[in-house]
């Protein structure tokens, strides 16, 4: 976030919809840079071809970690089934997790 004289807003929605679950998080900062974001959908697709076809887990490095921590334990407890996007917004950023319900929640 490159303006500290203005307020940051981030935003956390969650939602169920045709048997998926999904979170939102978006904010109003100055989004990512284009080098960084195409570094973190590059290491995301090394992340997955590691753990799916490779069977280990690669050693997380500082810087970015966050995200590939999350997209890496998305990975492995929902296999492929779930999608994660990352991507810019006119103002700001956003990251959305969805997967498949397994069950559907109990009520009453």
């Amino acid at each position: 976030y490159q303006k500290p004289y203005e307020v940051i807003q981030i935003e956390i929605k969650g939602w169920q919809e045709n048997g998926w679950w999904h979170i939102e998080i978006t904010d109003n900062g100055d989004g990512f840079q284009e080098e960084v974001l195409e570094r973190l959908k590059g290491e995301m697709e090394q992340v997955k071809r590691m753990i799916l076809d490779e069977h280990r887990i690669q050693e997380m490095e500082i810087g970015g970690m966050g995200i590939l921590n999350i997209y890496s334990r998305m990975l492995l407890l929902h296999n492929q089934n779930f999608k994660f996007t990352i991507e810019n917004l006119d103002h700001g950023a956003r990251v959305t997790l969805s997967s498949v319900m397994e069950h559907e929640p109990e009520r009453g």
